[in-house]
C-alpha cells in the first residue's frame, strides 16, 4: 500500500490526540469513568432490548424464555440506570455492574442447561455465565481497585496507541526525506 507523504500530519495529529486523551484519562479518572458509565449503560440497554426481543420471539421451554426475558429486562433496567445516574455515583455504578454481571451469569447458566438438548456447544453459554459471575464477585470484592484499573488501562492504551501513531508519522517523514534526497519515488511502508 502506498501512503502519501502528507498523511504523516494526520497520523501525528491522531497520535497526539490519543496520547493527550490517555494522559487526561489518568489525570482525571472521574470524568473518564463517567463517560465509561454512559457507554456501558447504552451497551447494556441495547443488549437487554435484544435479549428481551429474542425471548418473545423464541419458541420452546417456558423456563428458557423466562430466563432470557428476566436477563433482558434486568439489562434494560441496569442500562437505563447507568445512563441516568449522577456522575458522582461511580461506585454505586460499579456495584450495579457487579450485581448485573452475577444475575446475568445466573440467567445464562439456566439458559445453557435448558439448551443442552438442542445445542452441542451450550457449555459455552454456561462458561460465559460462570465468567460473568466471577467478574461480578471480583468487582464486589475490590471495587475501588477495579475502578482505577479500568481508567488506567484505558489511559495507558490511549498513550501507547498515540505514541505508536507518532512513531509511524515520524517514520513516514524520514522515509519521505530519504527518498527525496536519493531521487527515488516514495513507496509503501
Amino acid at each position: 500500500m502506498v501512503i502519501h507523504a502528507r498523511l504523516w500530519r494526520t497520523l501525528a495529529l491522531r497520535g497526539l490526540c490519543a496520547a493527550v486523551f490517555g494522559l487526561l484519562a489518568i489525570g482525571w479518572p472521574k470524568i473518564t469513568l463517567s463517560a465509561l458509565m454512559i457507554m456501558f449503560g447504552l451497551y447494556v440497554l441495547a443488549d437487554g432490548l435484544a435479549a428481551t426481543t429474542l425471548a418473545f420471539r423464541s419458541v420452546g421451554e417456558n423456563r428458557l424464555r423466562a430466563a432470557m426475558l428476566l436477563g433482558g429486562l434486568l439489562s434494560v433496567i441496569v442500562g437505563l440506570t447507568a445512563c441516568l445516574l449522577p456522575l458522582d455515583s461511580v461506585l454505586l455504578f460499579l456495584i450495579l455492574v457487579a450485581v448485573w454481571a452475577i444475575a446475568t451469569g445466573c440467567f445464562e447458566i439456566v439458559v445453557a442447561i435448558e439448551l443442552r438438548r438442542l445445542l452441542k456447544d451450550e457449555w459455552l453459554i454456561g462458561l460465559d455465565g460462570a465468567l460473568s459471575i466471577l467478574w461480578g464477585v471480583v468487582i464486589l470484592s475490590f471495587p475501588r481497585l477495579v475502578l482505577l484499573t479500568v481508567v488506567w488501562l484505558v489511559g495507558l492504551y490511549a498513550i501507547v496507541y498515540g505514541v505508536l501513531l507518532l512513531i509511524l508519522a515520524y517514520r513516514i517523514v524520514s522515509r519521505t526525506k530519504r527518498h527525496r534526497i536519493s531521487g527515488l519515488p516514495i513507496g509503501g511502508l
